[in-house]
């Protein structure tokens, strides 16, 4: 399959949270150091993290070591700006770069072990698109090979990559994440999962 990136997407204000939602605890760091350290156990290479909203505060807290780290100026304006920003990244850096994995800092329960099953799959799929199915519909984390670059780099608006795994015109293979691709957009959503996974 060639050389794989993944893109980790952080750049949210998380309003409906009432916190900087990347900073909350889970296990022995943060939401966002968890996900980035199962990205890297899942031995994916490069891997961006993009950032957005509280920034700089994040920065100042979080640690970063062997991953880099893109800041999306246009954050608010959705999160197909945020993976346009680390396909760039990605790009620049990497130019022959095969496949990308989109993924969500604030979906904690999807560990490297699921990460690497949507690997394993992307490898014996004839389908361009491996993505996660949850909620009877498809949506990421999902790898997509280069021949969607294109595609990522030109989304709009706030629906991200779900307006192309949704639309219909492409063939996706799907892996059940089933609940564990629970989004934790609110406080009471984050207490609950905390409570019942996050703690140490």
């Amino acid at each position: 399959m060639g050389s794989l990136g993944a893109i980790l997407l952080a750049a949210g204000a998380s309003t409906r949270m009432g916190s900087v939602k990347q900073l909350l605890p889970w296990k022995k760091s943060t939401l966002l150091e968890h996900s980035v350290q199962q990205l890297k156990h899942s031995e994916i290479h490069n891997v961006v993290v993009v950032l957005g909203a509280n920034a700089k505060h994040i920065c100042e807290k979080v640690n970063f070591d062997d991953v880099d780290v893109a800041v999306n100026p246009d954050w608010e304006k959705g999160m197909a700006t945020s993976i346009a920003t680390g396909m760039r990244f990605l790009l620049k850096k990497i130019p022959d770069i095969e496949s990308v994995l989109v993924a969500l800092a604030d979906q904690p329960l999807l560990d490297y072990k699921y990460y690497k099953k949507l690997i394993d799959k992307s490898l014996t799929s004839t389908n361009k698109i491996v993505a996660s199915s949850y909620s009877n519909e498809l949506g990421v984390p999902a790898i997509f090979d280069r021949d969607y670059f294109d595609n990522l780099l030109n989304l709009e608006g706030s629906k991200g990559a779900r307006a192309l795994l949704r639309g219909g015109s492409v063939k996706v293979t799907s892996v059940n994440a089933g609940e564990l691709a629970l989004d934790l957009d609110t406080r009471e959503a984050y207490n609950s999962v905390y409570e019942q996974h996050g703690r140490l």
